[in-house]
């Protein structure tokens, strides 16, 4: 009788058990599932391809690239032929426009390298050059119209500070990257007057030590992507208040080794390039990585060979430049946006 009794009770025990794992993997199920419906679907489709200006001028070392909404235009900042490129939406060069800084000796120029540049909706062209420590205003045509020293504006001497990176919103508002004893984001107004600043050098959370691409949203969110600074990627409000930050470099799909560019779409999604690792990610707007995006190492349609550079519409298309690839591309964006639960 106490043997039945306990054979009873190891059968129920066993039956128990068995009903308890089948709830537990049907909870991971669950989760799991709701996980992976939070996530968009995104996909990629090679819309453009420009190797420069000819097939005898074509793109060396280009360093940045703008999508001017206004004229469904694109610029590029060719650093190694000292020029901007302009194409436009079907990737044919129109317009370049040479640029020069100052010479080493007082009256004389030399030629540029200008690795970044945006456009507002004037038409006034912003290049940052790597042997120049202003930013440099071109009208339409390219002629210097302006100088803006970040030193100035900081109270610094203009040798301390560069330019790192540059870009504008919709209301014609400039962000500056700026690098050196200094490294933050200085937002001036349209007429090139400080509305405030964002950020100091150092480690850790609202701080940059390497800034290498800004971007605004519809929202006026402002994202930057980082180098060296561990979180590698920042939002901020439009007052300056962190939202968002997420990456480190290290390994893993959801880190960096070095991000050279950040922009998004319209629902929110970001697309960070990567130039060391050859790839565009793409991460919800918490950060939460979704894909791969484009890239490996190669020289057919999608590949990448270090992107310095990101651009968007805004909407579903995104553009890269690859200076050791020397050419631009154009992705459309396949988006299957979920709702959220």
């Amino acid at each position: 009788m106490i043997e039945k009794l306990v054979r009873g009770d190891r059968s129920r025990w066993r039956i128990r058990s068995a009903v308890a794992l089948v709830v537990a993997l049907l909870f991971v199920s669950i989760g799991t599932g709701l996980l992976a419906k939070s996530l968009p679907k995104i996909k990629e489709n090679v819309c453009l391809i420009s190797y420069g200006w000819s097939r005898s001028e074509k793109l060396k070392s280009p360093g940045g690239v703008f999508f001017y909404a206004r004229k469904g235009e694109i610029y590029v900042a060719d650093t190694g032929n000292h020029q901007i490129l302009i194409f436009n939406e079907a990737g044919t060069p129109i317009v370049r426009i040479r640029h020069s800084v100052d010479g080493k000796e007082p009256g004389t120029s030399r030629q540029g390298e200008p690795k970044q540049v945006a456009v507002n909706s004037r038409g006034d062209i912003y290049v940052v050059d790597s042997l120049a420590r202003y930013l440099d205003v071109l009208d339409y045509r390219g002629r210097s119209i302006e100088r803006i020293y970040p030193g100035d504006l900081l109270d610094m001497q203009r040798d301390d500070v560069r330019c790192a990176a540059v870009t504008v919103d919709s209301a014609d508002n400039v962000y500056i990257g700026v690098s050196g004893e200094q490294s933050a984001v200085l937002v001036l107004d349209r007429k090139h007057s400080l509305i405030r600043r964002i950020g100091e050098k150092g480690d850790g959370d609202g701080k940059f030590k390497a800034i290498t691409g800004i971007w605004i949203d519809g929202a006026g969110k402002i994202y930057v992507s980082d180098a060296r600074n561990e979180p590698a990627v920042q939002v901020f409000s439009p007052e300056g208040k962190l939202l968002v930050k997420f990456g480190v470099h290290e390994t893993g799909p959801h880190n960096f080794s070095l991000p050279s560019g950040v922009v998004t779409d319209e629902f929110g999604n970001i697309y960070v390039t990567d130039s060391l690792r050859h790839w565009i990610g793409a991460f919800t707007s918490e950060g939460k990585f979704i894909i791969r995006l484009a890239g490996g190492f190669g020289t057919r349609p999608g590949d990448l060979s270090f992107p310095t550079g990101i651009a968007s519409d805004g909407k579903r298309t995104i553009y890269t430049v690859e200076k050791a690839g020397a050419r631009l591309q154009g992705f459309k964006l396949e988006i299957t946006q979920l709702e959220k639960d």
